[in-house]
């Protein structure tokens, strides 16, 4: 029987390889339909598909898999996001590009479902805490080195459209050829929105805020980059900048979190966000390198967001809701990052360019604002009540809620559990 360990490492490796092709994507089609033309509105709409497909995928894609299983499942999403993504530079027509990124939403949906479904099933609980940090790891570097591939290659040709598309192939290797058991099928999503934030006000809104901002962020930047006259390269150098920070920022700020009042790390996450975002306003494109740095800082802080709240919401929540309330916050994540594109690039075609950043500090400060405001009405949980905190990565790839290590395994089982909760989001 192959190894527990080996069997770990194969899906890893093909959800690494997935990751490094969005990576390509994620920040090539703004571009690219940027410097065709195309208004910031109508870019974000393309941008939003994907969000949305995700979503939609959340809902939905439990039912392919239980029909089909995990193995035919995962090949039918790695072919059809191939297909998808060797179609998009040969579409003609915003119906065509929306219909693509929406296709390759859903199937990233899938994809990252089964691959995590199926770690969760092969990770002893005692080695869970390791393995999720592995994971997110993994894919936030791997999100990176696709931005950062667009550095070495013309955006104006097909070949990284053919290269990215080429690991949803590829992933398909390590993952078939395991001979590890499948994992059982996820349960049908239940959401629990009122609940969510009956239980805690700050985790709801701060997964929303995350969704509309840091997800955003992702998609929109490199169309103020391009009307900025940065170069191909110098948009992907920010891009991944984003990922390193996300990297760099995160556990700290969660090993803060388990010793203070978690609100005052959010808060402070938050005010760093909106110095980076109207610091990028000021920085222009005269400082290449101090605009590295600003984009390390906000996709560090406004991206660290997200598992801060997954873990205040969790402080005050029941541990056998963990599961559905887990993928709870994921949908609200979704919306967030379906919404946010088109309400920045709506701003973007009214005010220009820099209205990105203000549309990050307006949000962001309205958000600061409702956490000093929930503060005053709600104490700190007890040292001994709260949860610890285990990293995520936002708007790279919120990790398995089933990985979790704080979940029980009675509470994995329990009925109604969320299929969200192990899919992350398709940058």
């Amino acid at each position: 029987m192959l190894s527990p360990l080996l069997a770990v490492a194969a899906i890893l490796a093909g959800i690494t390889i997935v990751s490094l092709g969005q990576g390509v994507f994620g920040t090539l089609v703004p571009i690219r339909l940027t410097e065709a033309g195309l208004s910031a509105d109508r870019v974000g709409l393309v941008v939003s598909a994907s969000a949305f497909g995700f979503l939609i995928g959340c809902l939905f894609v439990a039912r392919v898999i239980r029909l089909v299983g995990h193995i035919r499942a995962f090949s039918a999403f790695a072919a059809a996001s191939c297909l998808a993504g060797l179609a998009l530079p040969w579409t003609v027509g915003l119906p065509g590009w929306f219909a693509l990124r929406l296709a390759m939403g859903f199937c990233s949906a899938g994809l990252f479902m089964i691959a995590e479904s199926w770690l969760n099933e092969l990770t002893p609980r005692h080695l869970r805490g390791r393995i999720l940090t592995s994971y997110v790891v993994v894919i936030m570097l791997a999100l990176g080195a696709g931005q950062a591939l667009l550095t070495v290659v013309d955006t104006s040709d097909i070949l990284p459209f053919v290269l990215a598309s080429a690991a949803f192939t590829l992933a398909l290797i390590p993952v078939t050829l395991t001979r590890s058991r499948y994992p059982s099928v996820p349960h049908a999503i239940r959401p629990i929105l009122r609940k969510a934030y009956r239980n805690s006000p700050v985790g709801a809104v701060g997964c929303v805020v995350v969704g509309l901002v840091a997800a955003t962020l992702q998609g929109i930047a490199p169309i103020w980059g391009v009307q900025r006259g940065f170069s191909t390269a110098e948009i992907a150098t920010l891009m991944a900048a984003t990922q390193i920070g996300g990297l760099l920022c995160q556990w700290p700020l969660g090993w803060l979190s388990d010793r203070i009042d978690r609100r005052w790390v959010i808060l402070g996450a938050a005010l760093a966000t909106i110095v980076a975002a109207l610091g990028s306003i000021a920085a222009g494109q005269h400082t290449l390198a101090l605009l590295i740095a600003l984009f390390a800082l906000w996709g560090g802080m406004a991206e660290a967001i997200y598992p801060l709240s997954v873990a205040h919401a969790n402080d005050h929540a029941k541990p056998q809701d963990y599961v559905s309330l887990a993928g709870t916050l994921l949908i609200l994540w979704s919306i967030g990052s379906s919404a946010g594109p088109l309400i920045a690039t709506l701003a973007m075609d009214r005010f220009g360019p820099d209205a990105l950043f203000v549309y990050v500090a307006v949000l962001v400060g309205a958000f600061a604002v409702f956490v000093l405001w929930r503060m005053a009405r709600r104490g700190r949980v007890a040292a001994e009540e709260a949860e610890q905190f285990v990293g995520l990565a936002a708007a790279g790839s919120p990790a398995p809620a089933e990985l979790d290590p704080r979940i029980r395994p009675e509470d994995e089982a329990a009925p109604g559990a969320d299929d969200c909760e192990d899919v992350p989001p398709p940058w």
